[in-house]
């Protein structure tokens, strides 16, 4: 067995006190897994900052690479290789697009020296597309180039976390990251202490990962044909994409029996895909804010308590407003779990005509949904822009002047982030949003 990569031997952290981690042990190998699960308040952070050294521990000790980094500091763990992300997106305010990246290449990636560290952060630039805003100040991107910054910033560290690219074909250099689906049942995305998901996300980033990555060596996927094949197969693109999951599935070489039955057993593997896809949309349509006075939306999205709308004439902007939980069947009719206000971004799906907006052409969805959806659902007036007679861009000026919100398809997920995933339902922004 190879020695381990790292190790944590009783380790404690105290506030005053407060136990924050008591006598926490565990190691890892090069190449393997570890997830760590508790509720709220457990410590799991607090775990993340000793190790990252953030935090110094009251006692224990912390073995890397066969070197004691019981109290070493954070800049002292990038450089040896230990690094972590967070969840807000917060460039370094003083630099140019440029040195932030550096500043993850010089220090986290190795680079010998600061011209080697400029030297690839352009390369990071390049990939991401934010390659002619390098000598701009951070703090001058909107947030869809923020976002591609930090990702840029990511990349500088060499992490080892394997993502989807979606890319536009018509400007290669616009990108977004869809997570790796990993089979049916319990989503880590969803919120979940199963600890079966350990295991799947092992098998996700080790068998599944490689047998993408063969098959797409062989070429980019389309996507586009592959919603359309969905769409005329009875998909709405959200709550269902069976269809062009199986169009996916003829499309993609693949060879490993394992992945194929995942893929065949797996009606929503798609959807994480299109999701990316919506969102280079919408990035393409708010073109950075060029016209301030564009009324698209170009995002619908929840954190858990407040639901928001983002459009294209002022892309970094969100118009928020408290939000409601999404009501629906439930994957276990019995269960009595409260549903968490609208969360997530999928809401993209349906600002761009697809999901609640495209229930008319997906039959297995509408009566799944139809105790749920309002009774005139059928007959509200049309609040998106049309080409070629299919819905495509919602507009919140025309959702204003109507008085009438528009559906989406969404996910209801506990709301105590126990149980994941809920069922599927119906919901509908407040009017607040859109005014």
């Amino acid at each position: 067995m190879s020695p381990a990569l790292l190790e944590v031997s009783h380790l404690s952290k105290s506030f005053g006190g407060l136990q924050a981690t008591r006598d926490v042990s565990f190691s890892l190998r090069q190449g393997e897994i570890v997830g760590l699960i508790g509720p709220n308040g457990a410590g799991k952070t607090t775990l993340v900052n000793l190790i990252t050294g953030v935090l110094a521990p009251s006692a224990g000790r912390i073995v890397f690479e066969g070197r004691d980094v019981t109290r070493q500091r954070p800049f002292q763990a990038a450089r040896g290789g230990l690094t972590r992300t967070f969840q807000i997106v917060q460039p370094f305010p003083q630099m140019t697009v440029l040195e932030n990246v550096s500043a993850g290449a010089l220090f986290a990636g190795a680079a010998a020296s600061r011209a080697q560290a400029t030297q690839e952060a352009m390369a990071h630039l390049e990939f991401v597309g934010l390659a002619d805003q390098a000598r701009r100040p951070a703090t001058a991107l909107t947030l869809p180039s923020r976002k591609r910054l930090e990702l840029a910033k990511s990349l500088a560290m060499k992490p080892r976390l394997l993502l989807v690219d979606v890319a536009d074909a018509a400007a290669p250099a616009r990108r977004a990251w869809s997570l790796l689906g990993s089979g049916a049942g319990p989503q880590i995305r969803f919120g979940s202490r199963d600890p079966a998901i350990l295991a799947r996300l092992a098998w996700r980033d080790g068998p599944l990962a490689a047998c993408l990555q063969r098959a797409l060596a062989q070429g980019a996927v389309d996507l586009a044909p592959l919603a359309a094949a969905g769409l005329a197969g009875g998909d709405e693109l959200h709550a269902r994409t069976t269809a062009a999951t199986a169009a996916l599935q003829t499309r993609l070489p693949l060879d490993d029996e394992a992945v194929a039955a995942m893929l065949a057993g797996t009606p929503l593997f798609f959807l994480t895909l299109w999701m990316a896809a919506c969102h280079l949309v919408g990035e393409a349509a708010a073109d950075d804010g060029r016209d301030p006075a564009a009324t698209l939306v170009v995002a619908l999205a929840g954190n858990g308590q407040d639901c928001g709308i983002r459009l294209a004439g002022k892309p970094a902007q969100w118009h928020t407003a408290p939000a409601q939980p999404p009501a629906g069947p439930r994957l276990d009719a019995a269960a009595a779990r409260p549903a968490s206000p609208m969360v997530g971004d999928s809401g993209v799906i349906d600002a761009l005509g697809h999901g609640a907006q495209a229930l008319a052409g997906a039959p297995e969805v509408a009566a799944a949904l139809q105790d749920w959806l309002p009774p005139d659902w059928r007959e509200r007036p049309g609040l998106h822009l049309r080409r070629s007679g299919t819905a495509c861009a919602l507009d919140a000026a025309a959702v204003a002047r109507s008085g009438v919100a528009p559906m989406a398809a969404i996910a209801m997920v506990d709301a105590a982030g126990e149980a994941g995933l809920l069922g599927r339902g119906v919901f509908v922004p407040p009017m607040e949003v859109f005014r």
